[in-house]
């Protein structure tokens, strides 16, 4: 996925993005500059981990939607139609795990 800088440019930047679950139950999305390669002894420092829930998705085209948190609205892009569909099926199926978890 492409991540919206936050600097005025609003620009598109490469980023490897990672579903998982947190530690605490919590479905999360963390994002990474590099590859991550598990198992590594170099693997690289996560940018940022964004806690699924209350989160809400908003596709916006065929290839873009805002993931929404309480800090922060995320603009994401997939490099096409069918890889942004999986991505925002996959990440309500997390939220609503996360949901349930309450």
């Amino acid at each position: 996925l492409e991540k919206e800088s936050s600097n005025w440019t609003k620009s598109f930047l490469k980023r490897y993005f990672y579903l998982d679950v947190a530690e605490n139950g919590v479905w999360e999305v963390t994002y990474y500059h590099e590859e991550l390669r598990k198992g590594t002894k170099d693997e690289p420092e996560p940018r940022a981990a964004i806690p699924l829930q209350g989160c809400t998705i908003t596709k916006l085209d065929a290839t873009a939607f805002v993931l929404k948190t309480t800090e922060r609205d995320w603009k994401l892009r997939a490099p096409n139609a069918e890889e942004c569909d999986t991505w925002i099926s996959q990440l309500q199926m997390a939220i609503c795990k996360s949901v349930e978890r309450k």
